[in-house]
């Protein structure tokens, strides 16, 4: 995840977290709300962290999360992140700021969104169509040439989301799955540099290009008389 204060990547340890607020006693949901400081900046943060409970034996009230599946800042409140870039076409922009939007509400909504994206990007934009988003990301490293650090983002989109244990993040990238501490906030990442790599870096380097070629025609042409 990612500090709010300082954008920097962070393994977040809680000071302290509250007692578990059930959602589902059959199932043992629920949700505490856990501070701490950052690591980096050593600002506070408080978060909500959602995900299955420990019950004590002797039948007291559960106290702790066993292992935490989601978790959203309360403190700061995070800005959502707009991309306005002209050189990206409307649909995929609005797309991503409807993930980047719902982020801090639904991370599971976010991570759908962002997955749907990104195979939609790689089928239209680029012509990869295979029966499921592992295949199409592994043909878009192989053919696409991208540059190194992309490559590697877009791959851990795969292990981080652990596509062998959902398989419904793979096969039917939009549903709205239980998602890791910090998948849909690397999907958001991943997509920026994404749509930068498809859309912005040609825009801007085919209009260098006719900036030259404007004045290498001048300079053929010579001083006119």
């Amino acid at each position: 995840m990612k500090c709010l204060n300082c954008r920097t990547a962070i393994r977040f340890e809680p000071d302290g977290e509250s007692w578990v607020y059930v959602t589902d006693a059959e199932k043992k949901l629920g949700f505490t709300v856990a501070y701490g400081l950052c690591p980096e900046c050593s600002h506070l943060l408080i978060l909500r962290r959602e995900g299955r409970y420990w019950e004590p034996d002797d039948g007291s009230e559960p106290t702790a999360l066993m292992a935490p599946t989601e978790q959203s800042f309360i403190f700061p409140s995070a800005p959502a992140r707009f991309i306005e870039a002209p050189e990206i076409p409307d649909i995929y922009r609005q797309t991503f700021n409807e993930a980047s939007a719902v982020l801090q509400i639904s991370p599971k909504a976010s991570a759908a969104i962002s997955r749907r994206l990104l195979q939609d990007i790689l089928r239209s934009h680029f012509g990869i169509t295979r029966p499921n988003l592992s295949l199409e990301i592994e043909e878009f490293i192989r053919t696409c040439n991208a540059p190194p650090y992309l490559i590697e983002a877009i791959d851990t989109i795969r292990q981080i989301g652990n596509f062998a244990a959902h398989p419904s993040k793979d096969q039917m990238t939009g549903s709205v799955v239980d998602v890791e501490p910090g998948e849909a906030e690397w999907a958001l990442d991943t997509l920026e540099a994404f749509l930068d790599f498809a859309f912005i870096q040609p825009a801007l380097l085919a209009r260098r290009k006719a900036s030259l070629d404007k004045k290498l025609s001048a300079i053929r042409r010579g001083p006119s008389t």
